[in-house]
């Protein structure tokens, strides 16, 4: 990797900037950029980040990122943890980095969180010159359905401990992953990359090239019935709620996913934040059925939020998905919000009811949409 490589934008800022600026907006403090090249200094200061100069050592082809932190650290006394940002990774979200912080204190200490991505690719390797598969057996060939597939090291973000650093590693077995979307761990390593970064940033402000996969990178959520119902007298229904992104499963009762709704709708006022399936109908409100297709509904309600944008890096979320027993402070709704919104929505209504109250808001979206692309068009054209 040339310095020259550094200096290329995509988006119209340096692969130094965009790191500088990511961490600024991720909360860090005394941001520094390793270096020994004077160029790469300047660009530093020019964005607000303190150059910390390399020795000839540490600077060379040949010497790991481990030599060149533990020479930082060592004229940084007070340092606790340590964020490794690499320049050469431009899509790495302050959002995801923020939380990748949280992470290594919850929901148990760690000593380094790193990023990867997911991979469902079958790999073979030649072993005394036969092919042999390596992570599958071919006679039981994996769908990508059936399996979790592996976790790939993207290199982009390190963070570590300064006690681990001190013992010349970045990582050991009290570790944990920050998974990110495959998107988001392109690395640069030549040319050709920073053309397919800069197309890569059309695509990813474009909502419609989101994929399945991009979304499934964010969070995987399973929300099951526990077999036997709870309570002395009034007997109620708890669920196994699961999160891939975080590795914890707890136990929610629907009271709770009602408090994070309210939650969510006074914090976020002008966001859509979807409609809680209700609690009970009129006919069937106890039957097997009605539980099952319920538990369906507070699944794909909780996916919803889990892959929004916003809502995936609530710290209330983060609660609700990893504290065993979660406290949500009951919101003040703003003057803004319609009162008794999700009231009204789980009361005793009838299944022809929520079906109908269901294809008319389809219907509104669908004008909603109509008319956002309407305007996205006059934009265009005014454009032009």
């Amino acid at each position: 990797m040339t310095v020259r490589i550094l200096f290329q934008r995509v988006g119209g800022l340096s692969l130094i900037a965009r790191s500088i600026l990511t961490a600024r907006k991720a909360g860090l403090s005394n941001i520094t950029v390793s270096t020994d090249h004077p160029l790469i200094a300047l660009e530093a200061l020019k964005y607000g980040a303190s150059p910390f100069r390399r020795s000839f050592i540490t600077a060379s082809h040949f010497a790991p990122s481990i030599w060149g932190v533990q020479e930082f650290i060592a004229s940084t006394p007070k340092a606790k943890v340590v964020v490794l940002i690499q320049a050469t990774s431009p899509f790495i979200s302050y959002l995801n980095l923020k939380d990748a912080i949280r992470k290594l204190h919850y929901p148990k200490p760690y000593d380094c969180v790193f990023a990867a991505t997911r991979s469902f690719k079958l790999r073979w390797n030649f072993v005394n010159g036969k092919l042999i598969p390596k992570n599958f057996e071919s006679v039981r060939r994996p769908r990508r359905q059936d399996w979790h597939g592996e976790l790939i090291e993207t290199g982009a973000f390190y963070i570590s401990r300064v006690e681990l650093i001190k013992q010349g590693l970045l990582q050991n077995d009290n570790c944990t992953v920050f998974e990110t979307n495959p998107k988001e761990s392109l690395e640069i390593d030549s040319y050709y990359d920073l053309k397919v970064a800069n197309l890569q940033l059309v695509n990813m402000t474009n909502l419609e090239i989101v994929t399945f996969e991009d979304l499934e990178a964010t969070d995987v959520i399973s929300v099951e019935l526990v077999p036997e119902r709870k309570g002395l007298i009034l007997k109620h229904c708890e669920y196994y709620v699961s999160s891939r992104r975080h590795g914890t499963t707890v136990t929610r009762r629907y009271n709770e996913f009602v408090q994070l709704c309210d939650v969510f709708c006074a914090k976020y006022p002008y966001r859509a934040v979807s409609r809680l399936p209700p609690k009970r109908v009129v006919v069937g409100g106890g039957s097997p059925v009605f539980l099952q297709r319920r538990r369906a509904a507070l699944q794909r309600w909780l996916t919803l939020v889990a892959r929004h944008p916003v809502l995936a890096h609530d710290a209330d979320l983060r609660t609700f998905l990893c504290e065993s027993s979660s406290r949500l402070d009951k919101p003040k709704h703003d003057e803004f919000i319609l009162a008794g919104t999700q009231d009204e929505s789980t009361g005793q209504i009838s299944i022809d009811e929520m079906q109908a109250a269901f294809v008319s808001e389809q219907e509104q979206l669908r004008l909603v949409q109509l008319g956002l692309n309407r305007l996205y068009k006059i934009f265009e054209r005014g454009l032009i």
